[in-house]
């Protein structure tokens, strides 16, 4: 779900700025929007990342 948000806050940030109606304020909070969306797909990646090498490991041992 996270990966849908940065497309989907550009189309906003495009359109309010064509409608002329973005002020800074409000162009912050779509930055900030898109930070806290990377950071969080950063974190889910990097423990999806571990959860497959541990499972590879672990089963290594098994078999």
């Amino acid at each position: 779900m996270l990966q849908l948000i940065p497309p989907r806050v550009i189309g906003v940030v495009v359109d309010e700025i064509q409608m002329e109606v973005l002020t800074s304020g409000r162009l912050l909070q779509w930055v900030l929007v898109l930070i806290v969306a990377g950071v969080g797909m950063y974190v889910l990646r990097y423990l999806w990342r571990i959860m497959i090498f541990g499972s590879s490991t672990f089963l290594s041992f098994i078999i």
